[in-house]
């Protein structure tokens, strides 16, 4: 049963007839899911709109930012709609390109919304050539939890042991929560499904 079968049946009624009441029981279900989704979606562009009221007036945060160094890497964006965070690193990373990239993360984060969600991507991070990457990453994992976020996963390359504990040790000093997979479809559906089939 879907809700365009409900509506062409129901649209036009004011009662449900007795040879109807099998569907119109079936259909009580449906129709209570589909109020409670509307409902959340409701609250969300009230929270959205809320947040861009607050910033309404000020100069608007960056939605992105990026930086590059040789074939080393740094790109963090925000998806708006879903209020996701995305934080991509790559390659080889020193102090100084860890600091451009922590400040640009923060410079993006004003525009996230309390209960935002974090995917982190450094599966195409070979190395930390600097102990000193550690306060900037330790700097980031507090401004995010702190910041109110929600859901936080990393993608992995399971081979880049130094660089996956680096960043457990950093998780760990923060307690931050993380999530670990190993593909950015993992990460979207780890964020979507985690703790769905928790609730009663």
């Amino acid at each position: 049963m879907d809700l365009n079968e409900i509506k062409n049946k129901f649209r036009n009624k004011s009662r449900v007839d007795l040879q109807d009441v099998d569907l119109a029981l079936r259909a009580v279900p449906v129709l209570v899911r589909e109020i409670e989704r509307l409902e959340a979606e409701l609250v969300e562009a009230e929270k959205k709109y809320n947040h861009i009221a607050d910033l309404f007036g000020k100069k608007r945060p960056p939605l992105e930012r990026e930086g590059k160094k040789g074939n080393s890497k740094w790109r963090v964006w925000l998806d708006e709609s879903s209020n996701r965070l995305y934080i991509e690193l790559s390659g080889s990373i020193d102090y100084r390109f860890s600091k451009q990239a922590s400040n640009g993360i923060l410079s993006v984060s004003p525009n996230l919304r309390e209960g935002f969600n974090v995917i982190i991507d450094i599966a195409k991070l070979t190395h930390l050539e600097d102990r000193r990457v550690i306060f900037q990453l330790r700097k980031v994992y507090y401004n995010l939890k702190y910041g109110g976020a929600g859901k936080v996963v990393r993608v992995i390359n399971s081979d880049a042991r130094e660089v996956n504990g680096i960043f457990e040790t950093s998780e760990k000093d923060v307690e931050l929560s993380v999530h670990l997979v190993d593909s950015m479809e993992k990460a979207e559906s780890t964020i979507e499904n985690l703790g769905k089939f928790l609730k009663a």
